[in-house]
């Protein structure tokens, strides 16, 4: 059973465009995340020579060249189809995998059962978050609540593909994210939503939690914490939670 870590780093920074000034904030994280005496070792799955080169600069390591330029897909319309695609390349080099994006943060060390306990649920689980903006226009029920894109563990190599094309047949729906594609899979595959209880007991990852968004109400001991959508990671955010955090 061949089990990973993955990381994808793409794209460049524009400050002229609200999605890609967020390149800035994902650079400085990178520094921070460098630092965490938890740290697990983890696969970066890299787009453009650049890319390469600061990741590499900034000790990182287990680095997977995908291609010579930052993109594949326009960075305003497809900027998140590089994480489906990261998804997918990741599985068909590993059986299990587990992604994060780089405002995760390791906060303990693994238990020893990590991957067991990741097995007891679905094949693909990711935190469910709450925004304030409706991101599932097809549900008539809780259209705010998506999969988050931050940490995302899949066990089936198939997935990734089907995530993809929901996102190819959806587009008028998803737009740009492909957390609306990952929801809208979810959502397929029981023929409707099956609403935040069930969500909690069959996709809700136990390892990882919400810095903030998090519609359960339930506190986890997880070894991860997504900071998502506070912006760049600074040492006093994370030892508010964690002071132990930095090695």
């Amino acid at each position: 059973m061949k089990r990973a870590f993955v990381r994808g780093l793409w794209g460049y920074f524009d400050r002229s465009d609200r999605i890609l000034k967020r390149k800035g904030r994902v650079d400085g994280n990178i520094k921070y995340l460098m630092g965490c005496k938890y740290n697990e070792p983890f696969i970066t799955y890299v787009w453009g020579d650049s890319n390469y080169k600061i990741l590499k600069d900034l000790g990182v390591k287990d680095l997977i060249l995908v291609t010579k330029e930052p993109q594949q897909w326009d960075l305003v319309e497809f900027q998140y189809r590089h994480k489906l695609q990261l998804l997918k390349l990741a599985m068909e080099d590993f059986d299990q995998i587990v992604h994060m994006d780089w405002d995760v943060i390791p906060t303990k060390q693994l238990p020893i059962d990590f991957w067991e306990t990741l097995e007891k649920k679905e094949p693909f689980q990711a935190c469910l978050a709450q925004y304030k903006k409706i991101k599932c226009g097809w549900r008539k029920e809780d259209p705010r609540k998506v999969a988050n894109g931050g940490w995302v563990y899949i066990r089936e190599k198939q997935i990734p593909d089907e995530i993809i094309t929901t996102w190819e047949q959806d587009w008028n729906t998803i737009k740009r994210s492909c957390e609306p594609a990952m929801s809208k899979w979810i959502d397929n595959q029981n023929g409707k939503w099956i609403g935040v209880e069930e969500y909690y007991k069959r996709y809700e990852p136990e390892a990882c939690s919400l810095s903030r968004n998090s519609p359960h109400k339930i506190i986890k001991d997880s070894c991860f914490l997504h900071f998502a959508g506070v912006g760049a990671i600074t040492k006093g955010m994370v030892n508010a939670i964690h002071p132990h955090f930095m090695g």
